[in-house]
């Protein structure tokens, strides 16, 4: 079920917190180290707000979502390409500042719906929801009204910051400092405790089912074991759209590993990809008509998704540390599409 629009009065309520904030200037003694917490007075989900811009290049706020974007933030502080992985894996909302130019039609209509003007580099509100495989999109509803919370409660907390630089210190280390609603009447009432992560719920792996007609069909054939592929998937760089929201796809490769000849590339969403990578390996058996001797892959979550089918046709299946091959034929794939040509 798609999520309701905001109202222009929303729309409204959340430049007008934008604009606060950014007339605080908090990036000049905030570090994207200091994080704190906001709890969402709807549904209790608690955004664990990141005051960005430091460094001057990326001003803004970034809210992410829950203890899944909490580990997404601090996967990024651990990397080496933090821009790649927000991309990739957060689970946030942003409210940056932007040149103009950055704007798209639907921001500087409501905009325009507004009445407001902003002048000068890096002054333009500029609002998204980031998914993990998803591109970062329009907000909704319930988005825009709690990315208005997160501001005002960013710019309460950034002033005190100001004045009390302990203020976000805490002897227990796996506490946040959290902005807690109190509902009296029709208004909130914002209070300060120091609160732990809520455990992160796993998603149990299920393997797809697997199609037994079809097995039986290729294991008559007799069929005999012959050479070593590298199989991996990846998040593909360039978004996808089917009518709604844009999409990374992932990338299943199968790649020879003495050749290095590619046997298959196929892109799928992320809802749909383990059935359809599946189906590609049993179609790469199929059409060169031998097995593979041996199967190589480097990630837990790729030898999950084919160990079953693997073992039911015979074959062997083992992960290694490095799959040159298929990473040889990734960086040509990321080469090509950079710059045009391999």
């Amino acid at each position: 079920m798609q999520a309701p629009q905001p109202s222009l009065q929303e729309w409204n309520t959340l430049y007008r917190a934008a604009i606060d904030f950014w007339q605080i200037q908090p990036w000049h003694w905030v570090d994207d180290t200091d994080l704190f917490g906001v709890k969402n007075p709807e549904d209790d989900e608690i955004g664990y707000c990141c005051v960005v811009g430091a460094l001057g290049e990326f001003l803004g706020l970034v809210v992410y979502l829950g203890t899944e974007g909490l580990e997404s933030y601090l996967k990024t502080q651990m990397s080496e390409s933090p821009e790649e992985d927000v991309l990739s894996t957060a689970k946030c909302l942003v409210a940056s500042f932007e040149d103009r130019k950055f704007l798209q039609k639907a921001d500087h209509d409501v905009i325009k719906r507004l009445g407001l003007k902003f002048r000068g580099a890096k002054s333009w509100p500029l609002f998204r929801s980031y998914e993990p495989g998803y591109y970062p999109w329009y907000l909704n509803q319930p988005q825009v009204c709690f990315l208005t919370h997160a501001l005002q409660q960013a710019a309460d907390v950034s002033l005190r910051m100001k004045i009390n630089d302990n203020l976000l210190t805490n002897s227990e280390k796996a506490q946040y400092l959290v902005r807690i609603p109190e509902r009296s009447g029709s208004e909130l009432r914002w209070k300060d405790e120091w609160l732990s992560p809520v455990p992160l719920e796993r998603e149990k792996y299920e393997a797809p089912a697997i199609d037994e007609i079809r097995l039986q069909r290729i294991k008559k054939r007799g069929l005999r074991p012959a050479g070593i592929w590298e199989v991996d998937f990846f998040q593909f760089s360039m978004p996808i759209q089917e009518g709604g929201r844009p999409f990374f796809p992932l990338c299943l490769l199968i790649v020879d590993h003495d050749s290095g000849f590619v046997f298959e590339s196929h892109l799928e969403s992320k809802d749909r990809h383990k059935p359809e990578f599946q189906n590609h390996m049993l179609k790469v058996i199929e059409e060169t008509a031998y097995l593979p001797q041996e199967i190589w892959v480097k990630r837990e979550e790729v030898f999950q998704l084919f160990e079953v089918l693997v073992s039911r046709l015979g074959l062997k299946m083992k992960q290694v540390k490095k799959l040159n091959q298929l990473e040889s034929a990734q960086k040509s794939m990321k080469s090509f599409l950079s710059f045009g040509k391999i």
